[in-house]
């Protein structure tokens, strides 16, 4: 492609599965990328801008999506955008409201950046995700320890040990963190020669002095 310079390098195996990883099959997100890219001399650069958010984009997502959405609607994906995965009792737990019984479900038909797993489970679409947190942080930047939080209470009460842990790693709670390791007697994870992986690294962030 002719860019200002001349033209512009290809891009390699890698960073396009990189970029078509992201973009996760989203076919305006795939022309928008290929405008993007046009005349851009390091499409390298372009596919660490598409991981952290800092594109066109995420303009679109923003105008398109979030901010077309009904303000319960918004705000319920602001607060859980903190998660891998979410349900109808994890919305009620982060949002302090009972969430309409419908409005996963109903997200999920209206566009293709709610996607349903199952068994009441969702996940947000890699690109809207990274958008969310974004504007998360920049409008409810105090929140988000406590989202964190209150995710791992309920993963702690749903007997899920390594998102319990890991969410209160990322809420900054070590105490809550060690405290759910010891009572769930799963030490022994983290002390064994083939330690828990997933408890491991979350505890590998835990600063030396704490």
């Amino acid at each position: 492609v002719a860019g200002s310079h001349g033209s512009a390098p290809p891009a390699s195996a890698d960073t396009l599965d990189r970029i078509t990883g992201r973009i996760e099959g989203w076919a305006a997100g795939m022309r928008l990328a290929a405008m993007s890219l046009q005349g851009r001399d390091d499409p390298d650069q372009f596919a660490k801008e598409l991981e952290t958010g800092e594109t066109a984009i995420t303009s679109y997502l923003v105008e398109e999506v979030l901010d077309a959405q009904p303000a319960p609607a918004r705000e319920m994906l602001l607060r859980t955008s903190i998660l891998d995965s979410v349900n109808a009792e994890l919305v009620g737990e982060l949002t302090d409201n009972q969430p309409e019984a419908g409005i996963l479900p109903d997200l999920a038909r209206a566009n293709a950046f709610v996607r349903p797993l199952g068994q009441g489970w969702y996940r947000y679409h890699s690109l809207l995700a990274t958008v969310l947190r974004l504007k998360l942080r920049i409008e409810h930047s105090g929140l988000v320890p406590d989202l964190y939080r209150r995710a791992a209470r309920w993963y702690r009460l749903n007997g899920r040990l390594d998102e319990a842990v890991w969410y209160a790693a990322e809420s900054g709670d070590w105490l809550f963190a060690a405290g759910v390791v010891v009572d769930e007697f799963a030490t022994g994870q983290l002390t064994e020669p083939c330690s828990h992986r997933p408890l491991a690294e979350a505890f590998q962030r835990m600063p030396r002095h704490t």
